[in-house]
């Protein structure tokens, strides 16, 4: 974890996993709450400008001497987009006068040089990039190590078989094997294997394959899908809602008129960090994307942070129920942009 500081003002946590850097974050804003009392705000940098930023830096507040702002997804800002805010730093952080803290964030993409210094000079930065294939065998191990679980041969090999690359989806997985199973339980392939997908039966990715295609009207078909990995594969809230959430992110990241190609989108994929695509499945992100549009994109990412919090506890409404009220909004915002789309296009001729 980063280390807590309490004369530095400004930290940047960045890495190539949406999982690892949210946990990093969450763990940081815990430490720093031990040491001193803050509140803290929560800005989006895909929704945020820089003279936001800076107001909420500036600012004081009610319930406590300081705040933190935590500022996620900072790789969003264009190259000159953060100089208002880069400004206000230099000039505070300098002149020893700033009283609220700033965290950043970053779960891929390319961050300001400028920022970078900035951070480095004055501040803590922090890289959780799993590099390589030891990195995330090292990680994978460190996960089932200190898990209250055991795990049998053909539990860890299912395990591995399921995360691939992403081993960070471990976190995720034991998280819903631990609350599901007593501390000091020993797992088998048979215990472990309705919490990823059943063999021979549905893969998870269906349920976003479902939710793309929703036409108006198809919404309660697509519940109706979800109730089948919830209640009769037995699939946990938390293991759908890390492949519909990473789903949305990837749609995200490939937003905008420039993308066209398949090279486009895994160019824009690499930058955010994420894997590279065959070419059938870059067009069909293609289409979820420009179905979306900006607008769009926005309402979902936001949607999937509110279910985020709603299955870590916040509203205390039963998981399945957090899940989904996100499937279904999710589906509505597809089927309406469908009809706005065919509206939209009434008067071309495709020939």
């Amino acid at each position: 974890m980063m280390q807590v500081e309490i004369d530095k003002h400004v930290y940047l946590i960045k890495g190539d996993s949406h999982r690892l850097v949210s946990d990093g974050e969450t763990a940081f804003i815990k430490a720093f709450q031990a040491k001193t009392d803050v509140e803290v705000v929560v800005l989006n940098g895909s929704i945020t400008s820089a003279p936001e930023i800076v107001n909420a830096l500036s600012q004081s507040y009610m319930f406590a001497e300081s705040a933190i702002v935590s500022l996620r997804e900072v790789d969003q800002f264009g190259v000159d987009e953060l100089d208002p805010l880069l400004e206000y730093l230099s000039k505070e952080l300098s002149g020893g006068s700033l009283v609220n803290y700033l965290l950043l964030s970053s779960y891929g993409g390319s961050i300001s040089q400028k920022l970078i210094k900035l951070v480095t000079t004055h501040g803590l930065l922090e890289d959780q990039k799993l590099g390589d294939k030891a990195d995330r065998r090292a990680f994978l191990d460190a996960e089932i190590e200190r898990s209250s679980l055991q795990f049998r041969p053909d539990a860890l090999k299912k395990i591995d078989e399921h995360v691939g690359e992403d081993v960070d989806l471990v976190r995720s997985l034991i998280e819903v094997l631990e609350s599901s199973f007593d501390g000091g339980s020993t797992l088998s392939q048979d215990d472990v294997e309705p919490y990823l997908s059943r063999l021979g039966q549905r893969p998870i990715y269906l349920i976003t394959g479902s939710i793309e295609a929703c036409r108006s009207g198809e919404e309660g078909r697509v519940l109706g899908e979800l109730d089948v990995f919830l209640n009769e594969l037995g699939v946990h809230p938390l293991a759908l809602f890390s492949v519909i959430s990473k789903r949305i992110i990837e749609i995200a990241s490939v937003q905008g008129d420039h993308i066209k190609t398949t090279d486009d989108v895994n160019l824009a994929l690499a930058d955010a960090g994420l894997k590279k695509k065959s070419p059938y499945a870059t067009k069909k992100l293609i289409e979820a994307s420009q179905a979306l549009g900006f607008t769009g994109v926005k309402k979902a990412l936001n949607w999937c942070a509110e279910t985020e919090a709603g299955l870590k506890g916040v509203g205390a409404m039963p998981d399945a129920f957090v899940l989904e009220l996100l499937v279904a909004r999710l589906s509505n915002l597809f089927s309406r942009q469908k009809i706005s789309a065919r509206s939209n296009s009434s008067n071309f001729n495709y020939r």
